[in-house]
């Protein structure tokens, strides 16, 4: 039904002797509106919306033991997975069999009350994602795309990609990369986001180059950087922050921080003098 990952580490229900019901709750997130009511004018004016937490509601039993002290064993077995040492709720990875290349990152966020019948017992299970996005790794491939027919294998290619509806042809494949050598004043590189929604990028650039710009093409967004010389420089957009060897200089950059938009990035690296490694760390994130 569910399995959770606690950095690596991986959990089945079945090895605690409990199993998933049907009939879970597996919710978008909830909707947060802005409005203001303004006396005497009839409804409300809205001023946009965001999203709140997903809460996952999963109906549990923990199947029959030999007696009571077994049954007792295995519920709190099960209940110190979502614990740290401290008695603070772990992040945990949480992904469904039925989705299993997607996650959410997700906090118990009610006790555990176990309803004891003899020597089987339920509860419900309450998990919250207070980030309310899935994830999947930037390998992630989606099903609509047949592998086996890649690039530069004397193929003849559709203008855009086909997603799988109406019997319609998968498309062709494109690997992303993770890395590459920049050696060029002016180098592309570019980067397919098959989620539906934009998604943070992070790169880290190692060695040397003078005033790099690096542009998507395919947003207009652009990002001036300082100097580096054999130094590691990491532009995380998830967090904001640009670090030359760990240390800060956010007051150096001009611009904005890139986004990965939907389908195709093309990315353009301009610079003097380069001999970098480049390396790109990013989830396609969906609703």
């Amino acid at each position: 039904m569910f399995t959770l990952k606690d950095n690596g580490k991986v959990y089945r229900p079945e090895e605690f002797g409990t199993t998933a019901l049907p009939d879970h709750i597996h919710p978008s997130p909830e909707q947060i509106d802005r409005t203001l009511y303004i006396p005497g004018v009839d409804g409300l004016f809205h001023f946009g919306s965001n999203f709140g937490v997903r809460t996952f509601e999963i109906p549990m039993l923990v199947i029959p033991q030999r007696n009571k002290i077994e049954l007792q064993k295995k519920i709190r077995a099960f209940t110190s997975i979502f614990y740290t040492s401290t008695g603070k709720p772990k992040e945990l990875e949480l992904s469904f069999d039925y989705e299993p290349e997607k996650y959410y990152i997700v906090r118990i966020s009610n006790r555990i009350v176990p309803n004891r019948i003899l020597t089987l017992s339920e509860f419900t299970l309450v998990l919250t994602a207070y980030d309310p996005y899935a994830y999947a790794d930037q390998s992630y491939i989606p099903d609509y795309i047949d592998n086996s027919l890649r690039y530069d294998e004397g193929h003849t290619y559709e203008q855009l990609p086909n997603h799988l509806f109406y019997e319609e042809p998968k498309s062709y494949f494109y690997e992303n990369g993770t890395e590459f050598k920049w050696l060029y004043s002016r180098q592309y590189s570019s980067l397919y986001n098959f989620a539906d929604m934009q998604t943070p990028l992070t790169i880290e650039v190692e060695g040397s180059v003078n005033y790099p710009l690096i542009k998507n093409l395919s947003t207009g967004v652009q990002i001036q950087l300082p100097s580096i010389s054999n130094q590691v420089m990491v532009i995380d957009t998830n967090r904001f922050t640009v670090k030359v060897d760990g240390v800060s200089k956010l007051t150096s950059h001009k611009g904005d921080f890139l986004h990965l938009a939907p389908t195709l990035n093309q990315l353009l690296f301009e610079g003097g003098s380069p001999n970098a490694t480049v390396r790109y760390k990013w989830n396609h994130k969906f609703i």
